[in-house]
């Protein structure tokens, strides 16, 4: 088992398989775990909470950490190895380290990938979030990395960074894990009360809303979206609500879209309960 000194892996041989984490972690992160001890002979899960991807007045502070929770989580669900490194690791220069002027955030953190949406809401979170993980893929060096289609907008990011880099890394998608009532899996979820919870709850049925009515035919994103609103509990602050293409995270405007080649529909969302930002998303 690895600690925070421990640098790299101490690999035995064979593929390893990777899972970048900020702890607080829950089944959502065993899936992505289960998913790599399928398919690699060794894993590794990192535990860090990145402070370059907070902004300010956000929740880096309090963010839930519970790091004997998480190693038994981990191993349960079959990593080797768990990485817990300090901030001046990941950052030898920290605090003096400025990551808005990193080439390789500025390069591949850049274009409607990375400032629309989260980008827009969270400035310079996209840069943070693409410098850890290229830092993690440089220090572990795995051959497959797992991510869930939760955080979908960051998924998209570090696949493009990875073939903008020509990074030797598979990066493999993972479903999202939801609760008995739907809700998407997020370590944020452990801010809410019973009331929120029961708020948020929401979300998931405004989402499959839509999921529904696309898959009865319906093909215009405006009536999508007011059959889903019509669902979302009104004491959610919305931050977005909107059905983009997958692929460059635009706007669509009809689900059949004859002018592109391939088009897959993703409903997005965004918003607050009270103190608590949660997003989610779902294909169509």
């Amino acid at each position: 088992m690895l600690t925070s000194t421990d640098s790299p892996v101490p690999f035995r041989g064979g593929s390893l398989g990777f899972v970048p984490t900020m702890g607080a972690l829950h089944a959502g992160h065993a899936s992505l775990i289960e998913a790599a001890a399928t398919e690699c002979d060794e894993v590794a899960v990192s535990i860090f909470v990145n402070p370059a991807q907070f902004g300010e007045g956000e929740d880096f502070e309090r963010y839930p950490r519970s790091l004997e929770k998480d190693y038994e989580l981990a191993h349960a669900a079959g990593a080797q190895y768990i990485w817990t490194p300090t901030v001046e690791k990941i950052y030898p220069n920290y605090p003096e380290i400025s990551l808005s002027g990193d080439k390789t955030g500025d390069k591949t953190a850049s274009g409607p990938l990375a400032h629309r949406w989260e980008g827009e809401h969270r400035p310079g979170h996209f840069t943070g979030v693409v410098a850890v993980v290229k830092r993690l893929f440089d220090l572990i060096q795995p051959d497959k990395a797992y991510f869930g289609e939760k955080d979908f907008q960051q998924l998209r990011i570090i696949e493009d960074m990875t073939q903008r880099l020509s990074l030797p890394v598979e990066i493999v998608r993972c479903l999202t894990v939801r609760d008995k009532n739907g809700l998407a899996l997020s370590s944020r979820n452990r801010y809410l009360s019973a009331e929120e919870l029961s708020i948020a709850q929401s979300i998931p049925r405004a989402l499959n809303v839509a999921c529904v009515a696309a898959s009865g035919g319906e093909k215009d994103p405006t009536s999508l979206l007011s059959a889903a609103k019509t669902e979302l509990d009104s004491r959610i602050q919305l931050d977005y609500l909107s059905i983009v293409d997958e692929a460059d995270l635009t706007i669509l405007e009809s689900l059949d879209c004859k002018d592109r080649t391939s088009v897959k529909p993703r409903i997005i969302f965004a918003g607050r309960i009270n103190a608590t930002r949660l997003i989610d998303n779902m294909p169509l």
